[in-house]
């Protein structure tokens, strides 16, 4: 993976849920590797197996960038996701009593 050295300043934080739970980790791209700052995970219980795979998908997002706060506070970051929903998250929200959009609001 090439990446200039603008790029490498980043923090990029790669977050996925499955059924029964979230994860991630936050890293830095430095002479072309991968270099894993932290991970996370967390099991989902009660009411959140319920949740839907977007729901899921984006408190994984919120709970990292939650985690990872101290290591993303006043420098630019960039959020992977691999749910494809996600990434038109500013074109659909429009129910501002969802949780989706709540979660969006607050990051």
């Amino acid at each position: 993976m090439a990446c200039s050295s603008t790029q490498s300043l980043l923090a990029i934080v790669q977050t996925d849920a499955s059924d029964y739970g979230i994860g991630g980790y936050v890293f830095m791209v430095t002479n072309d590797k991968e270099r894993v700052i932290r991970y996370f995970s967390k099991v989902l219980q009660g009411p959140q197996l319920n949740w839907s795979a977007r729901e899921k998908e984006c408190y994984g997002i919120y709970y990292g960038i939650k985690q990872f706060e101290g290591l993303l506070d006043n420098r630019h970051n960039i959020l992977k996701t691999d749910h494809k929903n996600l990434t038109y998250i500013d074109v659909t929200l429009t129910d501002g009593g969802s949780f989706v959009y709540k979660v969006r609001t607050s990051i």
